[in-house]
């Protein structure tokens, strides 16, 4: 919300997504973000807003309180390196709007809308993403180590240099997702969706899960590229479907125009062929 809206429409927004609040700290809220308009708030303000949006008492488990923003409309907002760790944000609209850099570790984003948010670098350690939408999503060098990703929706994402390692991603689809140089370690992968996929430089050497020649479909890996070792047959049965398009580069599927990937020697770093 920007100064193209008044601070009495931010304040009704605050009290819809945190009723319990005191007013005070909503009109401060407000206040803060009609200010800035599409700036990345300041620190000081940022902390301004949380306090607004928190409960008058302790989490249902007597920790620390909760930002509570389940089914808060805040697409194309600008939340840049904001502070939400455990926050609830449930089915909460978060469309384009700029988490860059945010701590949300713990936070609860089941069902949440995400599609075209910019999370680069962002800090998702254990967060809840069970079914939400993370379509064309950016979370480059973001850590999502332990997230739960079930049944999430990653098409067309860019997870560059992103850490999932323990994250479940079972039955996730991530159809185009960029995942170059990702770390999937223990990652669960059962039934994950990774057509035509960029896996170059992916590690996913301890992933579990069964994963199929038509759950890769298309997509692109490299020599350095880490097949499960749960799987000692598949990285011979990818190399032995799949074409070269640049020097050290294959794709998963037919193509008679380019050499087989099979025509070279396989990297170390690729399993051995199983004998």
């Amino acid at each position: 919300m920007t100064k193209r809206t008044s601070e009495q429409l931010l304040r009704e927004l605050l009290y819809l997504a945190s009723p319990d609040s005191p007013e005070e700290g909503r009109a401060a809220a407000a206040e803060a973000i009609a200010r800035h308009g599409d700036e990345a708030l300041p620190d000081s303000e940022v902390d301004r807003l949380a306090q607004a949006l928190r409960p008058g008492g302790p989490d249902e488990e007597g920790g620390e309180q909760r930002v509570r923003l389940r089914g808060a409309d805040l697409a194309g907002g600008n939340l840049y390196q904001v502070r939400l760790p455990g926050a609830d944000l449930r089915t909460a609209n978060l469309s384009r709007t700029d988490l860059g850099f945010s701590d949300l570790r713990g936070a609860d984003l089941g069902g949440a809308v995400l599609t075209g948010a910019g999370l680069t670098g962002a800090d998702l350690t254990e967060a809840e993403l069970t079914d939400a939408d993370l379509g064309g999503a950016v979370l480059d060098d973001a850590r999502l180590v332990m997230a739960d990703l079930f049944r999430a929706r990653l098409a067309a994402a860019s997870l560059r240099q992103a850490d999932l390692s323990d994250a479940d991603l079972r039955r996730a689809v991530l159809t185009d997702a960029d995942l170059s140089g990702a770390t999937l370690r223990g990652t669960a992968i059962d039934a994950t969706d990774l057509r035509n996929c960029d896996l170059t430089g992916t590690d996913l050497s301890t992933a579990s899960g069964p994963l199929s020649l038509d759950d890769l479909a298309g997509a692109r890996w490299s020599t350095g590229t880490r097949w499960p070792e749960s799987q000692p047959g598949l990285g011979r049965a990818v190399r032995d479907n799949s074409v070269s398009i640049a020097p050290g580069v294959y794709r998963v599927g037919d193509d008679d125009s380019r050499d087989r990937a099979t025509a070279l020697a396989p990297s170390p770093r690729t399993p051995s062929p199983v004998r």
